[in-house]
């Protein structure tokens, strides 16, 4: 988990992005059933208003080298709006370092 870079990250992302926000949800730990997690997120976000809605955001990203394996998202500098992480690098204490910039 040392090889994992946290920065900064901009709206320019938000497909790469809405993929990481799909399989955290379809693949990560059930929280939610199959049907539950099909209506959450019956495909990866893209397009204009994804964008536009992340572009209004700051956003940190968790990147295992080049690969984007996590995001978090501040929005009106006051609260976390989305945190996500890849279903294969959950459980391995990524969350408190993608929250440690966002405090």
């Amino acid at each position: 988990m040392n090889a994992i870079e946290i920065r900064s990250i901009n709206a320019d992302r938000s497909d790469e992005i809405g993929k990481v926000f799909f399989d955290a949800i379809r693949d990560g730990a059930p929280a939610y059933d199959a049907a539950q997690r099909a209506a959450w997120a019956p495909e990866p976000r893209s397009g204009q208003a994804w964008h536009e809605r992340l572009a209004k955001q700051l956003i940190w990203g968790a990147f295992d080298r080049d690969k984007l394996v996590g995001f978090m998202t501040l929005e009106n500098d006051d609260y976390v709006d989305f945190a996500y992480i890849l279903a294969g690098y959950q459980g391995q204490g990524l969350f408190p370092r993608l929250f440690a910039p966002v405090e």
